[in-house]
Formats: structure tokens, sequence, C-alpha cells
């Protein structure tokens, strides 16, 4: 006699089958606390589990300035625009996810910042690999990941991207996707060309601050606030002093910018 499951019984383990394939499904970070990207210090990278034969991806890794022009240089403080683009070279994927990590050479700490994540990109932090990372929200459609990185203060040195990305067919079996990881080594440039050469050393104060921020001179410019995710919190016309109390107690960066450069990043605490 042959047991035949019930239709209450399959739709029960699909229902599993997709539960345990979206493990990882809203990034590995933020899923699993966990970094996959190749970095120094992690101890497997996206092809670990999705290594087909038969779907094959490959990956890469641009910075870009507010020009749009591709950069191998970083000016300390100034932002960036880092793209992770999955493309296929056999197979048809599906969906997509990657997971991106910046890290100085010399120190393996985080390097800079992440602000202004897309809409199909989150940042997550792992306390185990101690390290915020930029990774996919979600099962992706599109196979390009961008997000703004604002880069480390002078001193810092070379700095290196490291991102792994896969290509999923959804079957329920990580082994039946294609995954790649690589790598992007930026070097820090000592003189800016960019920077208004008129803009004064700045400071702020008070920081921890409760209400009313300071700077201490004024120029003209722009700034913005961003939360530890890359949020855009506040922004506007900079003016002495900046009214911060409609913002939640926490950890905050502000850039200032003048001629549409960013000139300063600094980290506030708001009370």
């Amino acid at each position: 006699m042959s047991f035949k499951p019930k239709r209450w019984q399959w739709t029960v383990f699909l229902i599993l089958l997709v539960v345990l394939y979206l493990g990882n499904s809203q990034g590995r970070a933020f899923d699993a606390n966990s970094g996959n990207t190749g970095a120094p210090g992690e101890t497997a990278t996206c092809q670990t589990c999705h290594n087909s034969s038969a779907l094959q991806v490959t990956l890469s890794i641009s910075l870009t300035d507010t020009f749009g022009n591709v950069r191998t240089t970083y000016l300390p403080d100034s932002t960036y625009r880092v793209t992770v683009e999955i493309e296929r070279k056999l197979g048809v994927p599906v969906a997509y996810g990657f997971q991106l990590v910046s890290i100085i050479d010399t120190s393996l700490a985080d390097a800079g910042t992440w602000v202004r994540p897309a809409e199909n990109v989150r940042i997550a932090s792992s306390s185990r690999t101690k390290h915020n990372y930029a990774e996919h929200k979600g099962l992706s459609a599109s196979n390009i990941f961008v997000t703004d990185w604002v880069a480390p203060p002078a001193g810092t040195g070379a700095v290196t991207f490291y991102s792994a990305g896969v290509g999923a067919n959804l079957s329920g079996n990580d082994s039946g996707d294609g995954a790649s990881a690589t790598h992007l080594g930026i070097a820090e440039e000592v003189t800016s060309s960019i920077h208004p050469a008129s803009v004064p050393a700045l400071t702020f104060y008070p920081n921890p601050v409760q209400q009313f921020i300071y700077a201490s001179s004024q120029i003209n410019g722009t700034y913005f606030i961003f939360d530890p995710a890359g949020r855009t919190m506040q922004q506007g016309k900079w003016q002495n002093p900046i009214d911060l109390g409609s913002l939640p107690s926490g950890v905050y960066w502000m850039q200032l910018m003048v001629d549409n450069a960013p000139v300063t990043v600094h980290k506030i605490l708001k009370l």
C-alpha cells in the first residue's frame, strides 16, 4: 500500500521549503548575522552554497564620483557612488542578491560610511564580523545594486571593497544557483582638486547636542543628516545654528556640501 500525501501536507511541505530557501533572502548580515563577501576574517562566500555549473554569473564593483567619473582613488570625507552589477554568463537567473563591505587595508576595520542606499539595498551590521554591510533587501529582480559611500577621513590609507553576489533560479535548492565574488582596491588621494580652497577647517559644537548645533565658521552650503542605516533624516541650507531638536536620540552623520562638492563629514551624538 503506497502512501499518498494529502493536499494540505503538500502545502505544508512547500511552505517549509520556501522558508528554508528564503532564509537569507533579506541579506546575509540581516538574516544570519554573517558576512559572505570574501573579506579577511570571513569564513565563506556566496559561492560556498550557490555553486551550480548550470547557472553562472560574474560580479563587478565600480566607484564613481558626483560627476559620474570612474575613480581608482578617493578623496577623504567625499561621497561616491558604489555600484555592484551581477551579470549572467550561463543560465537565466530569476532573482539576484549581493553583499558588499568596505575595509581599511591596514586595520581591517570598516572604511567610510554607507548612505542613501537604493530601494533594493539595505544597510545591516554583523556582530560576528564587526562590519557594516550593504546587501540586498529581499530578492531583487534587478541585477544592479547601488549605494552611496562617504569616504573615511584623511590619513586612513588604502581601502578595499569586497563583494559577493548570487543569481538564483528559486528552485528551492541553493546548489542550483550561481554565485561570484570579487574585490576592488582604492587608494587615498592625498591632495584635493574638488574641495573648495576657501572652506576653512570646521568643527561642530556642542557634540553631544540636545537641540542646536553650531559650526566654527559660517559658509554658504547645504547639509545632510544621515542615520546609521544611511537614510537622510534632515537636510537644508546651512546656517548657524542648525536645529536638530526633531531628531530622535542617537548617532548620526552630518555631511556639509559647498558648490555641490562634499567638504566634510562629522559624526554627531544627539541626546
